[in-house]
Formats: structure tokens, C-alpha cells, sequence
């Protein structure tokens, strides 16, 4: 059983999202959690609309993978935010509109 879940999990890295969809509503109704969450964390990342995510997933994944999107957003814009130090340090040196 296990070199089939590792034989889903590569499928799983290289089809389309969509394609990814039954594996994850097997591996939901099967209980195989380690392939559960691959497909989890891949759909997260895909861009795979919300509409699809509550017509084609069980209720409970889809509030999951929401969640992590959720969480993904945060930590970008967190890390956006985040100064550069040696941008901050130039920008200290030469401010903008001194006429140098």
C-alpha cells in the first residue's frame, strides 16, 4: 500500500490541479492522511478558485485549504513588509529630494 500512496504523491506533484481533486477525496474517504495532506498543501498552492474547492471537496478539506491560503497570504505580505537593511541604510545616506 505504501509504494502506491509514494507512486500518487509524484502523480500528484506533476498533474494539473484538477487532476489532483479525486486523489484527494479518495485519499479523504480512505483515510490516508500522509496523502491527504500532500494533495492539501498542493490545491493550497495552486490557484484553483474557492468555487471549485466547495463544489468539487468535502466541507472539512476545503475550510482546510482556505485556511492555509489564508495563512500563506499573511506570511507574504509579512515578508514583503519586512526592510531591507542595506536599502534602509542607503536610503539614510542619500534621502531622496536633498539635491545631491
Amino acid at each position: 500500500m505504501e509504494k502506491l500512496i509514494d507512486s500518487l504523491v509524484m502523480f500528484v506533484d506533476y498533474a494539473p490541479v484538477e487532476d489532483v481533486i479525486p486523489v484527494l477525496v479518495a485519499a479523504f474517504h480512505c483515510q490516508l492522511n500522509r496523502l491527504r495532506s500532500y494533495c492539501i498543501q498542493r490545491i493550497a498552492r495552486s490557484n484553483l478558485d474557492n468555487v471549485c474547492l466547495e463544489k468539487e471537496i468535502p466541507d472539512e478539506v476545503s475550510s482546510e485549504i482556505k485556511s492555509l491560503r489564508v495563512k500563506s497570504n499573511q506570511e507574504s505580505e509579512a515578508n514583503t513588509k519586512e526592510v531591507d537593511p542595506l536599502r534602509e541604510k542607503n536610503s539614510q545616506k542619500n534621502p531622496q529630494g536633498s539635491g545631491h
